[in-house]
């Protein structure tokens, strides 16, 4: 018999197209409702809620055919592997990647920060190919100099020497410039698009100047003498880290080519007055396809587009007049995306997340057997999935599970629609009562506690009925955690240290924290280490019911640093920093596969909020250079301070889940590699249409395309440091900087209570509500989660009192998954009465958390 044929197939032709069906549907209804309605934030959740709509619509027509023909549409092996491609996909169709990506992407091209262009790849952000790029500086058929000009060969990058252009005037009224004329974009050849947005920049190293002189940059339509200026400027700029030579770039992001071109444009860059001008690497790009995503994308039909001149076709969607066609098929399949400039920054941005996810799911597969067989980890979140879908051993002569039949999930269910409906309808009516539990503790408290008490007691029917599947003892662990941190206020306050920017240094004690509790992990775990190691070396055969063997599980760990050094490469930053970085991004996935194991978390904010803050430890600008630790910055705006890290856990919990439901273990690999795509291209599809359809600009979500250059101020704060550094005008700096307090605060609490959890097996305080104690998640995060946390605490706690554990099992956690279930419900009847209202012309709509 084939070995193969023990487990139950799961990856099927109908699973792979329910489970593309599901990616797409949740994708859809995650940015309908959250982008273009903004009635809520469901996709943000742990147990993506866009996803159960969809996963729970697909259960009931499931059960009404099984019901009709005793037929089953899907196995439940099969549902399980939609379900999880669904939750592995869904932290990337929103704030963990897709929501946030487009926003910080753009804010250094879109806010004109030339300053740190050349250390932030083009392969980042859709941009057009440099126009200038094949021209060169020395004259020929579409260059010209003027005036007093030479070649000289200087380094104007850090080691690399170049043959740069050299302006230099004696007199008032004299100019010296150097033109390119470029022909206009043809529909098979590269050219300049007249009205369309474009990007011009230039190296400069401007000297000896004089009141009257200055350095430009014009465009002229044709051969015409009337141009667009597109700079004019004297400023002269302290040599950067980024450029130690004394260039600086200028230039101006979104000027239009003269629309009244007709033949070619020619750009202009010169010298006016006394004084000399180095010139190198000049740049047009084209930043239509960004600028369309802001503003939207005209839709042409294709008898239309044929009318109209070759020069103004640019930028505009064809519709096939016939849409049942090969051509028909393609327009509707690219859904208005310019993807000619989007492959790039997705390979770039994409590529790497699904380096790290891979990463992950190597972790995964090494860290299964210790956590989940021998530390017995309750992966509390799968207790819901597995309710709706039902246990292995359950009935195979029944569609629906159990739990569909449980009269106390049904009280649950009533009473938790009841309330969601409750403080749905009294926003809208003031004459129905509101249940809502939300009360501000700050006036209770005096002014001499600080800013410890200015948080709300909220509780939502969604975050309790996932709380009470956590145990008791982490429960209250949060809990302490979370009140230890915001102490941190009122000593700040007592001890005039509250008066230093950044305290309490909550994204340092992130760092320090994750990274001692990881290492210390790591070595209470050595012996298990030392297994794997000896298991992987071995020539017998590996264990068939994991995804891998351990010797594949690190020759892909191994394999995905080489990917990491080849993309580092393509992009053009330090090897060795990408390197560094993605250890600790594995690190971070390590530690919140283990948090959602052991412990679940109901939201996503609960990881580091800038991983950038690991590479300054490591030295920085100084060690790596400014393009990683640009990159750096950019990167973890999207990667850990919201949902993204949800996914490791989600990934450990199909692998259990798989041997659970006797799945094969290859099938379970395929679902996860299934979900990853998904998350990437599917979440991009939606997104990236529904922004140019509508124009990110009109839709009512504006976070995820309003300009971030908040988030740069640590980033902008390290580049003048180490410029003032390089030039020696350092000041001497006495005592540690306040910000390592932050830093050593996370470390050391972590290290203690992890040490005394692993002396003491009674030891009450988990580590990881320390660790969690500082994060968005606890604090304000999804309305301050403490308040729900605490409300199942109490719940819990008492129905153990009352009626023991195994009241909980039976009575409570039923209750519970029945309110959740409501929540759910509740959800989605407000999206769709919103989308209602907004039809019918009403702004304000019901969009909190229930």
């Amino acid at each position: 018999m084939n070995a193969a044929s023990k487990f139950a197939p799961a990856f099927t032709a109908r699973s792979l197209v329910a489970s593309i069906f599901a990616m797409l549907a949740s994708a859809i209804l995650i940015n309908y409702v959250h982008v273009v309605l903004v009635a809520s934030s469901p996709g943000e959740h742990a147990l993506v809620i866009p996803g159960l709509w969809v996963f729970l619509a697909m259960v009931g027509l499931g059960a009404i055919f099984f019901t009709l023909f005793k037929v089953r549409i899907l196995s439940r092996p099969e549902l399980l592997c939609v379900l999880y491609a669904i939750l592995i996909s869904g932290p990337m169709m929103t704030q963990g990647f897709w929501h946030r990506i487009v926003a910080i992407s753009s804010t250094i091209p879109r806010t004109g920060d030339f300053a740190k262009m050349d250390a932030y790849s083009d392969n980042f952000w859709p941009s057009g190919a440099n126009l200038l790029a094949d021209k060169g500086l020395q004259p020929s058929e579409s260059v010209f100099l003027s005036g007093n000009s030479r070649f000289e060969t200087v380094d104007h990058s850090a080691g690399e020497q170049q043959e740069v252009l050299v302006l230099e005037n004696e007199a008032s009224g004299e100019v010296s410039s150097i033109r390119f004329t470029l022909p206009l974009k043809e529909e098979k050849s590269p050219g300049v698009m007249p009205g369309t947005p474009y990007l011009s920049s230039v190296l400069l190293r401007p000297s000896e100047f004089q009141g009257d002189s200055r350095y430009f940059v014009r465009m002229y339509a044709d051969d015409s003498d009337d141009f667009r200026e597109i700079l004019y400027s004297r400023i002269i700029r302290k040599p950067s880290v980024i450029h130690p030579q004394g260039f600086q770039r200028e230039g101006l992001y979104g000027f239009e080519a003269p629309r009244n071109a007709t033949e070619s444009v020619t750009l202009e860059i010169g010298l006016e007055g006394p004084g000399v001008l180095y010139v190198a690497d000049p740049q047009l790009q084209s930043v239509l396809a960004m600028e369309q995503v802001f503003s939207g994308r005209t839709e042409i039909s294709e008898s239309d587009y044929a009318a109209l001149p070759e020069h103004h076709r640019h930028g505009l969607v064809v519709r096939p007049d016939n849409l049942f066609s090969l051509s028909g098929l393609r327009y509707l399949v690219s859904g208005y995306i310019p993807w000619d400039a989007w492959w790039r920054p997705i390979l770039a941005w994409g590529g790497f997340l699904a380096i790290i996810l891979l990463g992950t799911l190597s972790i995964a597969v090494i860290m299964r057997r210790k956590w989940i067989d021998s530390e017995r980890f309750s992966l509390p979140l799968t207790r819901i999935p597995t309710l709706l879908i039902g246990s292995a051993d359950e009935p195979k002569n029944r569609f629906l599970s159990g739990i569909w039949r449980n009269s106390t999930m049904w009280l649950g269910f009533s009473a938790g629609l009841i309330w969601c409906l409750l403080k749905m309808a009294s926003f809208y009516n003031s004459a129905v009562p509101d249940p809502s539990i939300s009360v501000p503790l700050g006036s209770y408290f005096g002014p001499e506690w600080g800013e410890t008490w200015n948080i709300t007691f909220t509780v939502m029917a969604v975050f309790v009925s996932l709380a009470v599947f956590i145990e008791l003892n982490i429960l209250f662990s949060f809990l302490v955690g979370f009140f230890l941190f915001r102490l941190l206020y009122w000593y700040g306050y007592v001890s005039g240290m509250d008066a230093s920017p950044g305290f309490p240094y909550a994204q340092e004690q992130q760092v320090g924290a994750y990274l001692a509790y990881a290492l210390l992990i790591l070595w209470f775990s050595r012996t298990y280490f030392r297994e794997v190691l000896k298991e992987a070396v071995s020539s017998k055969p590996p264990k068939r019911d994991e995804i891998f063997s351990y010797r594949t599980a690190l020759i892909l760990l191994v394999a995905v640093f080489a990917a990491s050094a080849v993309w580092a490469n393509w992009v053009g930053i330090s090897i060795l920093g990408v390197l560094a970085f993605m250890v600790f991004l594995l690190t971070i996935g390590f530690v919140a596969m283990r948090i959602r194991a052991e412990c679940g978390i109901p939201f996503g904010y609960f990881t580091p909020n800038n991983a950038a803050l690991f590479i300054l430890l490591l030295g920085g600008i100084g060690a790596f250079g400014p393009g990683l630790v640009v990159f750096t910055f950019t990167a973890s705006f999207f990667i850990t301070v919201a949902g993204f890290f949800l996914i490791p856990g989600a990934q450990l919990e199909i692998l259990e889940l798989g041997r659970r439901y006797g799945i094969r273990p290859k099938h379970i690999l395929y679902t996860c590699l299934l979900g990853i795509l998904g998350g990437i291209i599917i979440g991009g599809w939606s997104f990236l249409s529904t922004s140019y359809a509508f124009g990110g600009d009109s839709l009512r979500f504006n976070w995820a395309f309003e300009d971030k250059p908040w988030y740069f101020s640590n980033l902008n704060q390290e580049l003048a440091q180490a410029g003032t550094a390089m030039v020696g005008d350092e000041a001497q700096q006495s005592g540690i900087a306040p910000s390592t307090y932050g830093y050593l605060y996370g470390a050391i609490g972590a290290t203690i209570l992890t040490v005394l959890r692993q002396l003491f097996a009674g030891f009450w305080f988990h580590p990881l509500g320390f660790i969690l104690g500082s994060t968005h998640l606890m604090g304000s995060g999804a309305g301050s989660l403490w308040g729900s946390i605490l409300a199942a605490w109490l719940l819990r706690l008492i129905v153990v009192k009352l009626g023991g554990a195994e009241t909980v099992r039976t009575k409570l956690l039923p209750f519970f998954a029945g309110v959740f279930i409501a929540s759910v419900l509740a959800l989605l009847l407000n999206a769709i009465y919103a989308a209602y209202l907004r039809s019918q012309g009403v702004e304000i709509i019901f969009s909190d958390l229930l």
